[in-house]
This record gives structure tokens, sequence and C-alpha cells, in this order.
């Protein structure tokens, strides 16, 4: 493991942070300086300022339905962080976001590899939206919504849509651009209202708004 995963982990430090902790401390791995890369192993003695360090994490992996207007961020300067919001004892990370207008489900872990994985998979794993627009629509929009729409430069990938009511319907992507969903309902001339992730891969939502859960990792692997 890398040493500024323990870092991240023991001492829950941002980014930002990790520079000056190095600076601060002396870090050791096996009596040698270690830098923010140096690689940990199972059986090496990591110390900080002379003190053996427990560097082995117990991983935890969470399903939570995000509510509109909470931020997926762990910045305590940004307003209604998920961090302040979910208040768990240590730092957990998102895999996939969800922007502040939009909710449902959000996948947390503090495996920091897992999340890399699937971050790097982002384009080959199925997302499931329900979505509402502020009009109707009709099976010509579901169409051309589903044969790729021009968004920051680029063509959307194919996708599925199935209709639930004439204003709200299922769209389950294999790719996360930035505000991706409500760019291609601008596209076509409508606002999304409500849009809510209900599937991440095999893992379907099943809590309440706003509550978090601990589940198994191959539950989403």
């Amino acid at each position: 493991m890398r040493l500024y995963n323990i870092l991240k982990n023991n001492y829950d430090l941002t980014k930002s942070e990790l520079d000056d902790f190095m600076d601060s401390h002396e870090v050791l791995v096996n009596q040698t300086e270690a830098s923010l890369i140096t690689n940990v192993l199972e059986n090496d003695i990591l110390t900080i300022d002379g003190v053996k360090v427990n560097f082995k994490v117990d991983y935890k992996y969470y399903e939570f339905y995000k509510p509109r207007g909470i931020v997926s961020s762990n910045n305590l300067n940004v307003d209604s962080n998920i961090k302040s919001y979910i208040n768990l004892p240590f730092r957990v990370f998102p895999i996939g976001r969800l922007d502040k207008d939009s909710e449902g489900l959000l996948i947390l872990t503090n495996d920091q590899a897992v999340c890399n994985k699937f971050l790097s998979l982002d384009n080959h794993i199925e997302k499931e939206y329900v979505v509402t627009l502020d009009e109707s629509y009709d099976d010509t929009f579901l169409y051309k919504m589903s044969k790729g729409v021009p968004v920051l430069g680029k063509i959307t990938k194919e996708c599925t849509l199935n209709r639930i009511d004439e204003k709200t319907f299922s769209i389950i992507l294999k790719e996360g651009m930035n505000r991706q969903i409500r760019r291609m309902c601008k596209y076509f001339s409508y606002n999304v209202v409500r849009l809510k992730r209900v599937r991440f891969g095999k893992l379907k939502l099943d809590v309440e708004v706003g509550k978090i859960k601990e589940i198994n990792l191959n539950m989403i692997e």
C-alpha cells in the first residue's frame, strides 16, 4: 500500500495536507526516510516521529442514498459536504459522483484501491437513473437520446432508455461525463427536474433517502 493511502486512512488527511504532514514529521519505513509514494508492505515497520504505526486498514464499503443538496466532496470548507453529512469516524471516498442537484445511489469506501479500480472502469459499468423532465416527451426523443447526443465536444455512447410515464424515463449509461444526462436533455430543450441514480453495476438502491448501509465488496464487484 502506498504511504499516502495509509496517511489518508489513519490521519484523515486531504491531498493538500499530505505534503505539510511529511514536512513536519519524521516518517520512516524500516528506519529509512519515506516519501508519499513509498510502497509499504505488510511486514514493514512504519514509524512516525519514532512511534510505530499500525497501518492495517479495516476496509469498509457502504451504500448511501445521497439526498439532493449534498455535495459529493470531503472538503469541510464546501457547504453541505458529504463528509459532514454522513459523519463516519474515518475518511471514505465516493465511487463516482452525483452532482448537488441529483440524488440516489453512491458507493462509499475507505479502500482507495477499489475506488481507483472502479473509476478506471467507469466507461464499462452500467449506471441506471430515473429522470423526470419539466415537460412531456415523445418516443422520438427517447430514440434520439439512445443513439448519442453532442455533449462537451463529444458524442455520447449509445444507451438504453425506457418510458415510465409522460415526463419520466429510465436511462442506462456506461459512461460518466460531467452532468451528462442534464446536458443530453438540454440538447432537446428539456430541463431535468429530478435525477435519481437507482443502480450502479449490479448494486441496486435499497435504502431510504439520507441513509447509509454497510455492504460487502462482492455486492459491487
